[in-house]
C-alpha cells in the first residue's frame, strides 16, 4: 500500500456542543507523523438531520436508546437515513483508504452499523475502531471479532495506529505491532500490549481545523491537563483504561488555551472544556495553568471536572476564578466522606465538602455536583444526610447533576471484576441487576433514591440536568431485575414494560427468553 491516508468518523451519540476531542488530537498526531488525515463528526451532521423528537434522544440520560440494535438501525434507516447515505457515499468516494472510528459506550452500536454500510460501499476500506469501548476490558474482543471492522486498537491509540500505518504502507504484518485486536483464521488475536505514553506534552495541540465550530450550539471546545485519575473509584472504567494517572505541564496547557481562545474566542457561547476525569490531580500543574492565563492578561473562560480534595483551598480557587474559571462540576457523589473512602475517592481524606462548596461559590465559580444513587455500602441514612446536604447548601449550588445510570459497575472496572470485595453481588450479567449480600441495597432502592433526589432539587429550585420524571426506561429495567431474581411476578413486569416503554435490546431480550425459548446470553439490563 502507498502512504495510507486516513478519515475518522465519530459516530452518534455524543454531545451535540462538543467538537470530538479524541479525534482531533489524534488528527494532530497522525498529521505531524506524515500521515495525511482529515476527520468529520457525523454525530453532530445525524444531529442537525434529526426531527424534534428524535434530538431528544441525544440529551444525557437517553444511552438505553443508543445501546438497543432496534432503535438505532430504525433510526439509521428511517429519518436518518438520507443523512447517513449522503455521509457514507462522501466518506467512500474521498480519498482515505483508512477508517478510524472513536468508540464510546454510547455509540457502539451506531458505529458498527456506519462502519457496515461504509465497508459495503467501500470493500477496500480498513476500518479501525478505536476509543474507551473499543479497549479489550470493555467491548473491544467483540468489535474486533466483527466482519466490518478489520482492526481495533486496544488503550492510548496514538502511537498504536501510527504504527499500524507504518506496517500496512510497507506490507508489515500488523500482528507485530503491539495494542492491536485483529482477526486472524477466524479468531481475534491480540497482539500484546502497548506502553503508555510517558510525556504527554510530547502530543501535538488538538486540530479542530476540520470541524464548523459555529455549528455547535452552546460551543465547548475540548483540551485536557491530563490522562487517568489518583482517585481508584471502584465504579469507573478510566481506572482501567488510562491505568495510572499522567499530568501535562500547566505552561503548556495555557499556552494551548490561549490559542485556542484566539482562534474560537469569538463564536456564540465559548468555553474551554477540560475532558480529563479531573482537572486537579495534580494542583501544582493546574496552578501553573491558571498563573499562567492570569500572567497573560487574557483569562479563558472554563470549565472542568473535579474532585473533592483538601489543597482546593479558598486562595486557590480565587486564582482559579481569575484565569477564567467559569464552572467546577465536582464528583461528589455522596456526602459521606467515610462512604467516598470505602469506593475508592482516596483524595477526599480529610476533605470538607461542604467548605469546598461554599469556597468555590464564593470565588465566583458556578458549583455543580454530581451525585450517584446506591454506592456500595450506602445506607438510608447516608442518602438522607446527602439530601440534608443539598438543603444546606443550597445557596452554594449552581446545579445538580444526578447520575441516571444510579451506579453502575461496567467492565473493565474494579467493581465488576471483584464485586465480593465491596459487598455486593450480580444476580445475572446485567449491568442494573445487582444488589448488597444484605439485601438492603437493590435495583428498587437505587430507583427509589434517583426519584427523591430529583423531586428535592426541583422543590428547593436547585437547577438539575435531569428532567423530573423516572428513570429512563424504568419499566424494562424492573423486568429485568425481576427475572434475574426468579421472581414469580416477573411476567407482570415485563407485560407493564411492554405497554409503556418503546422497542429496545434489554425488552427483547427478555421477552425472547421468557417466551420464545432464548438464551441467558442475549443482553440484559
Amino acid at each position: 500500500m502507498s502512504r495510507p491516508t486516513v478519515h475518522l468518523v465519530q459516530a452518534p451519540a455524543w454531545g451535540p456542543d462538543t467538537p470530538p476531542y479524541g479525534l482531533a488530537v489524534l488528527k494532530a498526531y497522525l498529521t505531524a507523523q506524515g500521515f495525511p488525515t482529515t476527520a468529520a463528526d457525523w454525530n453532530l451532521s445525524l444531529f442537525q438531520a434529526a426531527d424534534a423528537a428524535l434530538r431528544a434522544q441525544w440529551e444525557w440520560g437517553q444511552a438505553l436508546f443508543w445501546t438497543s440494535q432496534e432503535p438505532v438501525e430504525r433510526a439509521l434507516a428511517g429519518p436518518l437515513g438520507p443523512a447517513v447515505e449522503r455521509l457514507v457515499a462522501e466518506a467512500a468516494a474521498g480519498g482515505a483508504r483508512v477508517f478510524g472510528f472513536s468508540v464510546v459506550y454510547t455509540n457502539e452500536r451506531a458505529t458498527l452499523a456506519l462502519a457496515r454500510r461504509l465497508k459495503a460501499a467501500r470493500p477496500d476500506a480498513v476500518v479501525v475502531l478505536g476509543g474507551p469501548q473499543a479497549a479489550k476490558a470493555a467491548g473491544g474482543l467483540a468489535l474486533a471479532a466483527d466482519p466490518a471492522v478489520d482492526f481495533v486498537v486496544d488503550g492510548e491509540g496514538e502511537v498504536t495506529f501510527v504504527e499500524l500505518l507504518r506496517a500496512l504502507e510497507s506490507g508489515g504484518d500488523p500482528a507485530a505491532v503491539p495494542g492491536l485486536l485483529l482477526r486472524r483464521d477466524g479468531l481475534v488475536r491480540d497482539t500484546g500490549k502497548r506502553p503508555l505514553l510517558r510525556d504527554l506534552d510530547a502530543l501535538p495541540p488538538a486540530d479542530y481545523a476540520d470541524f464548523d465550530l459555529s455549528a455547535y450550539a452552546g460551543l465547548r471546545v475540548p483540551v485536557s491537563i491530563s490522562r487517568g485519575c489518583p482517585n481508584r473509584c471502584a465504579y469507573c472504567y478510566e481506572v482501567a483504561y488510562w491505568e495510572t494517572f499522567r499530568t501535562r505541564k500547566g505552561a503548556a496547557v495555557a499556552a494551548e488555551a490561549l490559542e485556542l481562545h484566539a482562534r474560537y474566542g469569538r463564536l456564540p457561547g465559548f468555553l474551554l472544556s477540560f475532558h480529563d476525569s479531573l482537572v486537579n490531580g495534580h494542583i501544582g500543574e493546574l496552578r501553573r495553568f491558571a498563573e499562567a492565563l492570569v500572567a497573560a492578561g487574557r483569562p479563558v473562560p472554563w470549565s472542568a471536572n473535579a474532585v473533592v480534595r483538601k489543597e482546593m483551598t479558598p486562595e486557590l480557587l480565587r486564582l482559579l476564578a481569575a484565569s477564567g474559571c467559569r464552572e467546577l462540576i465536582f464528583g461528589l457523589e455522596t456526602a459521606s466522606t467515610p462512604l467516598m473512602l470505602s469506593v475508592g475517592k482516596v483524595l477526599a481524606r480529610d476533605a470538607d465538602a461542604g467548605r469546598l462548596v461554599r469556597d468555590t461559590r464564593e470565588a465566583g465559580i458556578a458549583t455543580v455536583l454530581n451525585f450517584m444513587f446506591g454506592l456500595p455500602g450506602e445506607t438510608e441514612e447516608d442518602f438522607n444526610l446527602t439530601l440534608e446536604f443539598v438543603r444546606d447548601h443550597k445557596a452554594w449550588i449552581s446545579q445538580v447533576s444526578p447520575c441516571h445510570a444510579l451506579c453502575l459497575f461496567p467492565k473493565g472496572t474494579t467493581g465488576r471484576a471483584d464485586p465480593a470485595a465491596l459487598g455486593i453481588r450480580y444476580l445475572d450479567d446485567g449491568e442494573h441487576n445487582w444488589e448488597s449480600l444484605d439485601g438492603t441495597n437493590t435495583l428498587p432502592v437505587r430507583m427509589d433514591r434517583f426519584e427523591r433526589f430529583i423531586a428535592l432539587a426541583y422543590g428547593l429550585d436547585i437547577p438539575c440536568t435531569r428532567p423530573q420524571r423516572p428513570v429512563y426506561l424504568k419499566p424494562t429495567l424492573l423486568a429485568g431485575y425481576h427475572d434475574a431474581k426468579g421472581s414469580p411476578d416477573a411476567a407482570a413486569y415485563i407485560e407493564a414494560a411492554l405497554e409503556s416503554d418503546p422497542p429496545n435490546d434489554l425488552l427483547g431480550g427478555l421477552v425472547r427468553r421468557r417466551y420464545f425459548g432464548g438464551t441467558r446470553d442475549e443482553p440484559r439490563s
